[in-house]
């Protein structure tokens, strides 16, 4: 049995903390395979953190890889102006400007990132969370909820254990 799990995305970074996109988690892939021989095993980083303020959208984390079996890294959040989520293992989450955000979309073992809820005030902008391995983050509303990062997923089954879960 295995499970592969790659490293997450950053969140995005703005003047308001609540405009920015949450990070998307790393895909995971869990299973049995047949192993013959030595196998490479790959650990994925996370995405590197942005500076407080920066404006900038979050980085992807890396790909993760073991016996040819490959969880995509998670995708960045988005930052000021609406910008959207970057896709990945799952998708980070949109950004908040005067309009909604889009947030990534996801890949095998992961899933999208929530949209943002814009508004033309700054203190009424809501960033949306970061997709999660076992569901979609949710979006932000604006004047609201900041969205919050999808669930991961339980392995092994019944264990308790979450992985994956998104920003």
């Amino acid at each position: 049995e295995y499970v592969v799990v790659a490293g997450g995305g950053s969140g995005g970074t703005t003047a308001s903390n609540a405009c920015a996109g949450g990070g998307g988690a790393g895909a995971v892939r869990a299973g049995s395979t047949t192993i013959t021989g030595n196998e490479a095993v790959v650990v994925g980083a996370g995405g590197a953190s942005r500076p407080f303020n920066a404006n900038a959208i979050g980085n992807n984390g890396s790909d993760s890889s073991f016996a040819g079996i490959t969880a995509l890294g998670g995708g960045g959040g988005g930052a000021s102006s609406s910008t959207p989520g970057n896709n990945g293992g799952s998708g980070g989450g949109g950004a908040a400007g005067t309009g909604s955000g889009t947030a990534g979309s996801g890949s095998t073992g992961g899933n999208a990132g929530g949209n943002a809820g814009g508004s033309s005030t700054v203190a009424n902008r809501r960033g949306g969370g970061g997709g999660g391995a076992g569901a979609v983050g949710t979006a932000g509303v604006a004047g609201g909820q900041i969205g919050t990062g999808g669930v991961g997923v339980e392995w092994p089954t019944g264990s308790g254990v979450l992985y994956g879960g998104g920003g």
